[in-house]
């Protein structure tokens, strides 16, 4: 258990200076996973000696359960807020494909009826000259 210790926290050095990930965002997620999980490490350490009393056990045992929650809530309320920003950007995307659309038939209409005017105003010329004659 201790070999796993100490080389979870090598880990959070060598992460902690060289950046392999994209984002900043994700570099502060990777270090905060890694420390809980350190966390996790000194639980179970506490929790495999025999020499606790069981009431130092169970307390041992309840803050395990905490950490283990918090890792995993504080990873899927990330999952959900990157993956609700992306379908934001995608409703969006698809609106404004949708507004382009929909102007673009506007202004073909738009065409339509000053073409349309213009034939009436040209009938309306002939027939006052056909009139006059």
């Amino acid at each position: 258990m201790q070999a796993l210790i100490y080389t979870t926290l090598l880990f959070i050095c060598y992460i902690a200076n060289v950046r392999f990930h994209e984002s900043t965002q994700q570099h502060r997620i990777e270090i905060v996973n890694e420390l809980i999980l350190v966390c996790l490490c000194y639980h179970f350490v506490l929790f495999a000696d025999e020499m606790w009393e069981m009431s130092f056990r169970e307390h041992v045992g309840s803050s395990t359960v905490v950490f283990v929650m918090l890792l995993l809530g504080l990873n899927t309320v990330i999952i959900l807020f990157i993956n609700a920003r992306l379908i934001k950007l995608k409703i969006k995307a698809k609106c404004a494909v949708c507004i382009a659309k929909k102007n673009k038939a506007k202004a073909l209409k738009d065409k339509e009826e000053q073409a349309l005017r213009e034939k009436e105003e040209i009938e309306a010329k002939k027939k006052a000259a056909l009139a006059a004659l």
